[in-house]
């Protein structure tokens, strides 16, 4: 496996792969960290945190995490919105650095653009199940178009990470998973959630 060291940003939310999410970072170190990466595109990944907070002394990460692709950025004066997406999973062997912010050596478990094997079409009729359960519960605007779950196996995998992101336990359980079992270990944590 292929090992690099990672500037990590810890968070109490979980990213699959091909999940986008916005970053609002306001932190001193972390706004370092982020010129950092933008000068020098050095790598970056998320993980879970497993003890301690996002706010004050470095937390604890959680082993397995995801590598961020910065799809696009907006800076202020004091803060940097990032909008990320997620890529490959990795697993953290070593601490690399813990002030200003945390490095972490880490080997990936996937190769870049990672595909999982499983039953999509039974993921995408499971993922437009929830959708219209949660539609139900909150309405659209009267003349909203109904959503409409995309085919895209990667669409598929990043909005599956946004219905669950409520969940991070749970979503940490499908991200550790072994290659072959993660979709199908998605699609019945979604299945449970129709009750």
């Amino acid at each position: 496996m292929k090992r690099e060291v990672l500037d990590l940003i810890p968070l109490e939310t979980v990213l699959f792969p091909y999940e986008r999410l916005p970053l609002h970072i306001s932190s001193p170190s972390y706004l370092s960290m982020i010129r950092q990466n933008l000068i020098h595109r050095r790598p970056m990944g998320i993980a879970l945190i497993e003890e301690g907070e996002e706010f004050g002394p470095p937390p604890i990460p959680c082993d397995i995490g995801t590598l961020v692709k910065i799809k696009r950025w907006d800076r202020k004066s004091r803060s940097y919105t990032l909008f990320v997406e997620g890529d490959q999973r990795f697993r953290i062997t070593r601490l690399v650095q813990e002030q200003p912010f945390i490095r972490v050596e880490v080997e990936f478990l996937d190769q870049p653009h990672p595909q999982f094997p499983g039953d999509y079409e039974r993921l995408r009729q499971t993922l437009q199940q929830v959708i219209e359960k949660l539609s139900l519960e909150t309405p659209p605007p009267p003349h909203q178009k109904p959503f409409e779950v995309p085919r895209r196996k990667e669409r598929l995998l990043g909005l599956a990470g946004l219905v669950l992101s409520g969940f991070p336990e749970e979503k940490q359980e499908v991200l550790e998973e072994k290659r072959e079992e993660l979709v199908p270990h998605l699609t019945k944590l979604l299945e449970e959630r129709l009750g």
